[in-house]
């Protein structure tokens, strides 16, 4: 992960918000451990925390994100993870948004 793109990922503010919801406090911070493969491996620790600001974008891209899926509108991401999503099968048959 590139540490210039951190405060930026909205993977690790939604870890955050978990924590948040489910602990019933605020996370100190939030690490991401890099496993460095080198001829001498390392570890590289980045460190980073979330504001009320990144959880209100959060919420504001997750319901435009719901609104879409309502909408019918969604573009297909294939991965390894395909295999165990339960939308596989509307991927697979999608032509575009006619």
């Amino acid at each position: 992960m590139d540490p210039k793109n951190l405060s930026d990922t909205l993977q690790l503010t939604i870890y955050g918000y978990a924590y948040r919801t489910l602990l019933a406090k605020e996370p100190q911070m939030l690490r991401v451990i890099n496993f460095v493969k080198t001829r001498t491996p390392k570890m590289v620790i980045l460190e980073t925390g979330r504001d009320k600001k990144d959880y209100e974008r959060l919420f504001y891209l997750t319901k435009e994100i719901v609104k879409g899926i309502k909408s019918g509108i969604f573009f297909p991401r294939q991965s390894f993870m395909c295999k165990d999503c339960e939308y596989e099968a509307f991927c697979q048959k999608w032509e575009g948004n006619k």
